[in-house]
């Protein structure tokens, strides 16, 4: 019997929160926590609202066992308002409720609702267990709205080991790499901007965007910048084929405009490829400029083509900053890491008691 309820994505959804829930499951979290998982939405859109209701009766079937928790994970806007329905019921069933919040703009999304919406979140928020975040400074942010509240910081996860590169695939020396949303808040164009600019000053490189979302308005934007094929527009990528991705390319760039803990980082810092990326969410805690990584500001397409010429001129820096990104993320990241981090969480749960990061 099940102690505990899970509440999240599908587990074979594009999203982040879907990624960092199959590395739990793989890495042991499910199995060694007895935890019964629940889809709020499914992978196919088309099947949304027949999987939620399908979904919700299983939910209310696992109420009425003998599991004691319900840990939900949320993003903000309709993800969280999808995951209030759960919410409720397992108030009403007496369960200790963990959130565990997974954007760092969480905290902007509730302090701009008004009225009813407004009471109605913090009626939720108030009454839960605990919350969980990505970073110090969620938790800060979160302690002085919920002063009396147990509030823990747990990091995303890398299964370190499936993404040791045995075989040695070489690196192209001047292939830059994006992986994620095609969305303007990824700072994709930006980037397209920056490596254009690289290319029209004479430096040998090119871009691969490996995404979804929005594809067709990314792909008319990089044909208007007129570099040929120096800049590639894909479709998503998962598996094998994002693994070889990380292990072929000589930087990855991420120049968001607003992250959480973003799961292509710490693959980047696991495959020991080179990052240039912005100090945003809790990046600011994982990345340090000129130690692990190289920083930029977001919205900076000039700056952003100076710390990726940096990088492509300095393979000594690319080495050193990849080999010290390595380190970090196997002593704090790797899911065993991250599992033993859970354990002692539930632990305090159970014991009431509050943990530092």
């Amino acid at each position: 019997m099940a102690k505990m309820i899970m509440i999240g994505p599908s587990l074979a959804g594009l999203g982040g929160i879907s990624r960092v829930l199959s590395i739990w499951r793989d890495g042991g979290i499910f199995s060694e926590n007895d935890i019964s998982y629940v889809s709020s939405v499914s992978a196919r859109p088309a099947r949304r609202i027949f999987s939620f209701v399908l979904n919700f009766s299983k939910y209310l079937r696992l109420l009425l066992t003998a599991a004691d928790t319900v840990y939900v994970h949320s993003a903000a806007n309709n993800s969280f308002w999808r995951k209030s329905f759960f919410l409720v019921f397992a108030m009403m069933f007496k369960k200790k409720i963990v959130l565990h919040i997974h954007p760092s703009h969480f905290y902007d999304f509730i302090m701009s609702l008004k009225g009813f919406p407004r009471r109605f979140a913090f009626y939720l928020l108030n009454r839960l267990t605990a919350l969980i975040v990505l970073s110090d400074e969620m938790r800060d942010r979160f302690s002085a709205l919920f002063k009396n509240k147990p509030i823990y910081v747990l990091r995303n996860p890398v299964d370190m080991k499936s993404l040791s590169n045995i075989e040695g695939t070489p690196r192209e020396q001047n292939r830059i790499l994006f992986l994620g949303w095609y969305v303007p808040e990824k700072g994709i164009y930006e980037l397209a901007d920056a490596v254009a600019l690289l290319i029209r000053q004479g430096l040998e490189c090119s871009l691969d965007l490996y995404g979804t979302k929005q594809r067709q308005a990314l792909e008319k934007y990089v044909n208007s910048l007129k570099v040929g094929d120096k800049i590639r527009v894909h479709g998503w990528i998962s598996g094998t084929e994002k693994v070889n991705a990380l292990y072929r390319s000589a930087i990855l760039a991420l120049p968001s405009y607003r992250e959480g803990m973003p799961n292509v980082v710490l693959e980047a810092m696991a495959t020991k490829l080179p990052l240039v990326a912005t100090p945003v969410g809790a990046l600011k805690e994982i990345l340090t400029d000129g130690v692990n990584s190289l920083i930029c500001q977001p919205r900076d397409a000039a700056g952003l083509a100076s710390r990726l010429r940096q990088l492509l001129e300095d393979d000594r820096l690319r080495q050193t900053l990849a080999e010290r990104a390595f380190a970090d993320v196997k002593a704090n990241y790797d899911i065993q890491v991250i599992r033993s981090r859970f354990r002692e969480l539930m632990k305090s749960l159970k014991e009431g008691r509050q943990t530092g990061a």
